[in-house]
């Protein structure tokens, strides 16, 4: 092995400097800044690999233009013929960032090596915020928690959330989630109703009224009738029981499970008609996001979803150019 120290890559000789050190002498290092038009020609080199998960270019291109992106030793690799075997996406990144990004680049694999490349676990968002030293317990309930909170809203877009933002969004909202999971706890009997997707709604209602004592005082109690800690009810509160019964009964054990976005909006449907005190006969999916995160300078983006509606038939979503109403005027559409 062999450690070249930091080259300069330009349009014109990036081809013709990876083929100079692409040897059979042995592994060969360095440490480069690589441009869009560089990285445009490396790519030339790439002769077999995976097809690009776009996905994957997208987040890392996002890490480049938001300052996220670091020096990693984790190489973009050539063989022995200067062959690319490895880091197709972070070029492809570069390319769409359109912004330049340090790398250490490999030369001189032998071709075969490819083949054991990427066959690790990729690091979860737990394990994200440990490295960063995060002081409070984190698990993968609040990870799919924060994840069910912008993903799985009835008004949510199709997006793609980078790892390193969305342990920035857990961190930030920690105490609130942790707050609901508790409240949750592992008490018998609430195995089926402990669930990601029926926590993110009581979440979003608990930071919509988190400055309103009576809601949020209403909003333990119906975790209470969901996790079986209430058992004496008024009629104002048949909601939350017939929630509870739906949950126990298609979340059991050996049963097909609905899927995730119908527990949210069946969750956020009767949590929203519990806390306007209102009779329920049958438990429907709501067809708009009752508890919407006003975006302020202190919020992030993702829970902008205030001007996105979901169509009744067909699912399709329409996107509104109107301004986003006041939380308190928001009505729930049948």
């Amino acid at each position: 092995m062999k450690i070249v120290p930091e080259i300069k890559l330009t349009k014109d000789n990036a081809v013709s400097q990876i083929r100079k050190f692409s040897t059979k002498d042995g592994l060969r290092y360095a440490q480069c800044n690589i441009s869009p038009e560089v990285a445009k020609e490396l790519l030339t080199l790439e002769k077999r690999n995976r097809d690009r998960h776009q996905g994957t270019v997208k987040v890392y291109a996002r890490y480049i233009t938001t300052g996220k992106w670091e020096l990693n030793p984790d190489p973009i690799t050539f063989d022995y013929d200067s062959n690319l075997i490895d880091g197709g996406h972070c070029l492809s990144a570069v390319i769409e960032a359109k912004k330049s990004a340090p790398f250490v680049i490999c030369c001189g694999a032998q071709p075969s090596a490819q083949k054991v490349m990427d066959q690790v676990d990729p690091r979860t968002v737990v394990d994200v915020i440990q490295i960063d030293g995060f002081p409070q317990k984190v698990q993968a309930i609040h990870s799919a928690v924060i994840s069910s909170v912008i993903l799985e809203s009835p008004a949510a877009l199709k997006i793609t959330i980078p790892k390193l933002e969305k342990a920035e969004l857990l961190k930030e909202n920690f105490g609130i989630i942790n707050d609901i999971v508790e409240m949750f706890g592992y008490k018998k009997g609430c195995r089926y109703v402990r669930n990601a997707s029926v926590m993110a709604p009581v979440v979003r209602a608990y930071k919509n009224y988190s400055g309103n004592p009576i809601k949020t005082k209403m909003i333990k109690r119906f975790v209470g009738i969901l996790t079986g800690t209430v058992l004496n009810i008024g009629p104002e509160e048949t909601a939350a029981y017939k929630l509870r019964e739906w949950l126990l009964t298609n979340l059991g054990s050996g049963k097909t499970r609905p899927l995730k976005r119908v527990i949210y909006r069946k969750t956020e449907k009767a949590l929203w008609l519990y806390l306007q005190k209102e009779n329920c006969d049958s438990l429907t999916e709501t067809r708009r996001e009752c508890f919407p995160i006003e975006v302020t300078k202190n919020t992030s983006g993702y829970f902008d979803n205030t001007r996105v509606l979901v169509k009744k038939q067909g699912g399709k979503r329409l996107s509104q150019n109107t301004k986003a109403p006041k939380i308190a005027k928001i009505k729930v559409l049948a």
